[in-house]
């Protein structure tokens, strides 16, 4: 039974998971817009807790056959119950007021020729790319980057400042979203220097500006080779850029992160040395297995 079985922390966990990677995971449920749609791992949870006598975070996992239990909805909207209810083995039936919800699930739940819609989804793509995918891409201004696709444009209006004369932009912000639910599907602009290249406020030329040298907000420093190189010398620059990037700053205000990525067996005997590196860029430091932690 529901009030006996459904484990409240166990779905409020996996359901949050869901909501967050809901940019990248689109289940069935998900194939035409409908309002304030649930998790479906809200709804499986429940009917696995009514009608399985298992601990709900075992049979979470397992292919669970309902067969003869009838779930009826009357007030289907988007039909997520109704989708994990047939998941699961059990008999649907679903009602809605509304024309369009009856057309969604109905679209949702029916079979669905793969190969077909794979071909119609790829010949969509292409008349859409053939007659405005020019008006979708731009040259990027902070990396020098051309063509380059978009995902949004913004209209703004402007107006002049009456005291200073400068334009202002009428928008509150441009953040379009952060790196925090989704941090490895967030791209970057970024500047990789050539060799010898002077760069203004550096005596030495990073490796990788993110995203530009007009605006450095994080320092790339690498060596990944695996010899003993000049392990020292990396260390003594990383150190560099670390003491610089805390001038006329607080330690939590830099003005740009220091990130470290070596290789070689010279960072693994200088164990002081990588003492050093550890504090300049705050423990920022990362080798190519552990780059993925980035």
């Amino acid at each position: 039974m529901i009030e006996k079985n459904f484990d409240i922390s166990f779905i409020a966990d996996l359901a949050l998971r869901e909501k967050q990677i809901q940019q990248n995971y689109r289940p069935i449920i998900a194939v035409h817009k409908w309002f304030a749609r649930r998790p479906g791992t809200l709804f499986r949870g429940l009917l696995l807790a009514e009608f399985s006598n298992s601990p709900l975070n075992e049979t979470f996992y397992k292919a669970n056959s309902l067969k003869g239990i009838l779930v009826a909805d009357p007030f289907m909207g988007g039909g997520t119950p109704l989708l994990e209810a047939n998941r699961i083995g059990c008999n649907v039936i679903g009602f809605d007021i509304n024309p369009m919800s009856c057309w969604i699930v109905k679209q949702e739940i029916e079979h669905l020729d793969l190969k077909a819609y794979d071909e119609a989804a790829e010949s969509l793509s292409r008349m859409l790319e053939s007659e405005i995918g020019h008006l979708y891409h731009t040259e990027c201004v902070l990396c020098g980057k051309k063509d380059v696709p978009v995902k949004y444009f913004l209209r703004v209006k402007v107006i002049e400042c009456r005291q200073c004369r400068k334009d202002i932009d009428l928008f509150p912000g441009y953040l379009i979203s952060t790196d925090r639910r989704h941090p490895k599907n967030v791209f970057l602009c970024f500047r990789k220097t050539k060799r010898a290249e002077r760069i203004q406020g550096f005596d030495q030329a990073p490796d990788f500006i993110i995203p530009s040298e007009f605006n450095p907000q994080i320092i790339i420093e690498a060596k990944i080779t695996e010899d003993d190189g000049t392990a020292r010398d990396k260390v003594t620059r990383i150190q560099h850029l670390g003491e610089s990037s805390l001038r006329d700053r607080s330690k939590n205000t830099p003005k740009y992160e220091v990130i470290a990525c070596i290789g070689g067996r010279g960072f693994g005997v200088r164990r002081e040395d990588m003492k050093k590196m550890i504090l300049a860029t705050r423990g920022k430091v990362f080798t190519v297995k552990t780059l993925d932690r980035f």
